[in-house]
């Protein structure tokens, strides 16, 4: 864990059901004896870039021992899933995916991603507001993955995409087109150079590369194939503009 964030990251609420009050509910429900762990995923890219750019439904976590988080959410009542559990959040459920970094292969880039995400992470302060009277309706202080935690995950993340999943695809490579877009290749390529494992850098390079300069046309289609007008919407000069962390990494 890399610190503390002091800065307040704000959601707007229109309707008490809103993801924002759903999804910031569940986290302020998890148990303070949860093994180490970071928020990973849609949400945390929605933090990082101070709002909700596209649609997600659920949260997406790393823990350093993932058996033990499981075992302890259900103790607490959450109901065990595929990827994780289901947490209640006021008269509905949210997805919690856990993914277990206690262990890998260190040759592995995705796997390197995730353990550079969660030894990185930063407690962020969240607060989601109503629209209409400025309340707080929930605010809570949790682990979230940086800006290069972020793009080094998404980038691994769109090669293990399996042809029957294109949204999430599309969504890796969107999220990635956002973040270094907001914060700069050089600063991404910076931070990476400076504080993640040789190997993680050197493969960062290698699928960004592969998806926004060798392949940068496939990588378009993908993003106007998608029924998301934030993600069809996107240009491929913005894609190129990525492919400049190469350059950077190199």
């Amino acid at each position: 864990m890399s610190g503390v964030d002091r800065a307040a990251v704000v959601f707007v609420a229109t309707t008490p059901d809103a993801f924002a009050v759903k999804a910031l509910s569940a986290l302020g429900a998890l148990p303070a004896r949860l093994p180490t762990w970071a928020l990973v995923g849609g949400v945390s890219v929605a933090v990082n870039l101070n709002g909700f750019h596209r649609p997600t439904g659920d949260l997406d976590t790393v823990s350093i021992d993932a058996d033990s988080a499981l075992e302890l959410l259900v103790e607490q009542g959450a109901q065990q899933s595929r990827n994780g559990v289901t947490i209640a959040s006021g008269s509905t459920f949210v997805d919690v995916d856990i993914i277990d970094v206690s262990g890998g292969d260190p040759h592995s880039g995705a796997y390197l991603a995730h353990s550079f995400a969660l030894e990185t992470a930063v407690n962020r302060l969240l607060r989601v507001v109503s629209s209409s009277s400025r309340e707080t309706l929930v605010e809570v202080t949790v682990p979230v993955a940086t800006p290069t935690a972020i793009v080094a995950m998404k980038l691994h993340s769109v090669e293990g995409r399996r042809d029957s999943r294109p949204d999430k695809r599309s969504g890796d490579i969107y999220d990635v087109v956002r973040i270094v877009g907001a914060f700069g290749a050089a600063s991404i390529a910076a931070e990476l150079r400076r504080t993640a494992p040789r190997i993680l850098v050197s493969s960062t390079a290698t699928m960004c590369k592969r998806y926004f300069v060798d392949e940068v046309d496939r990588s378009f289609r993908w993003l106007r194939m998608d029924s998301r007008s934030a993600v069809s919407d996107v240009e491929r000069s913005d894609l190129l503009a990525v492919g400049e962390l190469v350059v950077q990494l190199n």
